[in-house]
């Protein structure tokens, strides 16, 4: 994914501003990582925005 397709993403779910500049800045000084990025939403008590489905393909195995 694009930084701008991160971006996008992220305010349509919508997290705050400040909130998507962090992870913004966080995955422009390091490769984008999903699972990374929905702990840190999940930290701040948001839900899992890139990873939603993850634990479904898990539950299949």
């Amino acid at each position: 994914m694009t930084i701008e397709e991160i971006k996008e993403e992220l305010e349509m779910s919508g997290i705050e501003m400040e909130h998507v500049s962090k992870l913004v800045r966080m995955c422009k000084r390091s490769e984008f990582d999903p699972k990374e990025l929905d702990i840190r939403l999940m930290k701040w008590g948001y839900p899992k925005v890139f990873t939603i489905y993850d634990d479904e393909d898990e539950d299949e195995i």
